[in-house]
């Protein structure tokens, strides 16, 4: 299973892509995110290109593991992604 790991920032966007086996992640790119772009649909072009099967969403938490400041635009970003890609959205500390 191949997977497309986000690291979701208020900026920026960071993507992974794994092997086949989904076994090694190496770097794809990181992207600037201007205010108004459809971020959605920047990250489903993502998936498509990287012919992802499955996305893991980094979850930001303290180190006490509790959410951290970002943890719930995470959830609600990986809630919208599951709708809109139709794949398994994990997310992962």
């Amino acid at each position: 299973m191949k997977y497309l790991g986000i690291d979701y920032g208020q900026r920026r966007v960071g993507f992974a892509v794994s092997d086949p086996a989904g076994i090694i992640a190496m770097p794809r790119e990181v992207r600037e995110i201007k205010r108004g772009e459809p971020l959605l649909d920047i990250i489903c072009a993502v998936i498509k290109e990287a012919e992802a099967d499955a996305v893991v969403l980094g979850l930001p938490v303290n180190m006490n593991g509790s959410p951290g400041p970002m943890a719930e635009a995470v959830e609600k970003l990986a809630a919208e992604l599951r709708d809109k890609s139709g794949l398994e959205v994990i997310t992962w500390d």
